[in-house]
């Protein structure tokens, strides 16, 4: 009865220490396969891009188109206006949101408009078949009737000698400054306000969306013949811009950010 009783023991100790070794089998397969699977996506936010400024010195009547520098930046997130040029650089495609305002020097009618440069695009060029272009740059070659003797198309035979017409080398610029790119200019929005008695002051303003390119320049421009006031007491004369939608809303990147981003 011993000796059974210590069977016994044995094999239940055998069942159990099988049970334990297939259940870390299974624990180790279950975490090769979180290990191996692959890591969830993480989510970039696109850049913040806003810039509102003020103009504080005044502008009066002149005879010429003038760019509106405005001299007081509120906010410029982005980076995107240059305070010295007066210009805003569309820095991602995407819809933005233009406001302008403006209110006319002393005793002058006011008049602002918004101006986009962008660059021109260069018109591809055509591809050249070069095997069609060899056969038709090559000299034909014509049969004669006496004697089956090749004759070049390109010859001349003058008084009995035949004479090689050869075209000149074309001539070769070293260090050929290539041309600068070209930008295009188009009127987006315009306003107008004409003086108002007795204040001798008149308002404008207006505002868009659009959908802007990636180095598209956005400027106001005060044309001739027409004032604009600007204060730093009375901040009329205004100028923002703000990215409301990009074309890619959302940038989604496998694995974790790397820690150069950090």
């Amino acid at each position: 009865m011993g000796n059974e009783r210590k069977d016994r023991d044995a094999n239940k100790d055998d069942k159990n220490n099988n049970k334990n070794t297939e259940q870390e089998k299974t624990e180790s397969i279950d975490e090769a396969s979180e290990d191996d699977a692959p890591l969830p996506p993480v989510y970039i936010p696109p850049p913040k891009i806003a810039f509102s400024g003020v103009l504080q010195s005044h502008m009066a009547r002149a005879d010429t188109d003038r760019t509106v520098i405005y001299d007081k930046v509120n906010v410029n997130l982005g980076d995107c206006y240059d305070v010295s040029t007066g210009i805003f650089t569309v820095p991602i495609d995407g819809t933005y949101r233009v406001e302008m305002n403006g209110v006319s020097y002393t005793n002058q009618d006011v008049s602002i408009r918004l101006k986009k440069s962008f660059l021109m695009t260069e018109p591809e060029e055509p591809e050249i078949d070069t095997l069609a272009k060899s056969q038709e740059l090559s000299p034909k070659k014509e049969q004669r009737k006496d004697g089956g003797k090749e004759k070049d198309s390109k010859t001349k035979t003058e008084t009995g000698k035949s004479t090689i017409i050869k075209e000149p080398p074309k001539e070769i610029v070293e260090n050929e400054i290539p041309p600068e790119p070209e930008f295009k200019c188009e009127v987006l929005l315009c306003t107008f306000g004409a003086v108002v008695r007795p204040s001798g002051h008149g308002s404008a303003s207006n505002s868009g969306l659009f959908h802007f390119t990636e180095g598209d320049k956005l400027s106001v421009e005060l044309p001739r013949f027409y004032g604009l006031h600007g204060d730093p007491l009375h901040p009329y004369s205004t100028f923002n811009v703000y990215m409301m939608y990009p074309d890619e809303d959302v940038v989604m990147v496998t694995g974790p950010p790397n820690d150069d981003d950090d």
